[in-house]
């Protein structure tokens, strides 16, 4: 069985230490899965700081984003080194790319044919994968608050074939949804295991109706890996809006999701650098990207343990953030 685990960062170097320093603080068996950073550094300092964060975090494997698109599909790339199934799909992915490009022609009637081709058939034909793999997606303003098994986890999604994915950042405790800012009702939560839940989120609401996502889920690899590889996106944002809008593919065979009694992880949404939606955030100019990065440069760090224990009341949460000061000289 394989684990793997997908964080996505732009601009974040500062952010991005806090997820991976909160992941390893309260993941109890973090060598059970390879950790992969997507970074994008939009200007030398940023790429200065994600090169420190190379050395302070060996374990972890950092990817700068070339190709955003062909850079996640072989992150999440499923089949062994050089067999067969992986030249199947290296061949498809080309195809794939290409009908994408053509999709682009303003010609209505030839995008209807080529997304047939694209979805109804090279979709079809990516090869089934060899072995068992699951797959945590995360994002750099994650921070977790409380101890947690991907072992567990796996476990748990085994035993619950109809459930689509596990959700860390779920739970009872979030009463309200931050992106449309207003309430939300907890769905009917039936209890699978000890501090597990699972719910039907075709019947549910807002957060709790949005089963795909990629700030803090696991998920099997097998369907969904297959879904991304005929989705045309170039960010996480545009990736996880194709993986929204084709939910419904689950819908009939994983109507419902798994979640803690009390989230693990949540999204402290303090500055914006993607513009291609206009996600709610803070509006504290001392939180922007630019700021984090001139204190980050100055040996500050995100105090993780000061958020041992937090419940938030939302998935994603503005929280302010606590620092401590490096004691070695970065000058």
């Amino acid at each position: 069985m394989e684990q793997k685990t997908l964080v996505f960062s732009r601009d974040r170097a500062m952010q991005l230490d806090a997820v991976l320093r909160s992941f390893f603080l309260h993941c109890q068996d973090s060598e059970f899965t390879r950790i992969q950073v997507l970074y994008c550094a939009s200007t030398d300092l940023h790429a200065q700081q994600y090169e420190i964060l190379k050395e302070d975090y060996p374990q972890v494997y950092f990817v700068q984003q070339r190709d955003f698109r062909n850079d996640v599909l072989r992150i999440l790339d499923p089949y062994p080194a050089g067999g067969s199934s992986q030249q199947i799909f290296k061949l498809l992915n080309q195809l794939i790319s290409f009908v994408l490009r053509l999709e682009r022609l303003p010609v209505r009637l030839l995008r209807s044919i080529l997304f047939r081709l694209r979805v109804k058939a090279l979709g079809r034909l990516i090869p089934l994968q060899p072995v068992e793999s699951h797959i945590l997606f995360l994002v750099d303003d994650n921070l977790f608050v409380r101890d947690f098994s991907l072992g567990d986890f796996l476990a748990v999604l085994k035993d619950h074939p109809d459930a689509l994915g596990l959700s860390l950042r779920l739970g009872r405790n979030t009463t309200y949804c931050y992106t449309m800012n207003q309430s939300q009702s907890l769905p009917q939560f039936e209890i699978v295991q000890h501090g597990i839940l699972k719910f039907d989120w075709t019947t549910s609401e807002l957060d709790f109706a949005y089963p795909l996502e990629v700030s803090s889920s696991v998920y099997r690899s097998e369907g969904l890996f297959s879904l991304i590889a005929i989705q045309p996106f170039n960010n996480p944002n545009e990736l996880e809006y194709q993986l929204a809008i084709s939910a419904n593919y689950f819908k009939s065979k994983n109507p419902f999701l798994l979640c803690p009694e009390s989230s693990y992880t949540f999204c402290n949404p303090l500055n914006l650098v993607q513009s291609f939606a206009s996600n709610r955030s803070s509006s504290n100019t001392e939180y922007s990207s630019e700021h984090l990065a001139t204190l980050f440069e100055q040996g500050y760090r995100i105090d993780v343990k000061a958020y041992d224990g937090f419940t938030p009341v939302s998935c994603h949460q503005e929280v302010p953030l606590e620092f401590y000061k490096l004691d070695k000289d970065l000058s």
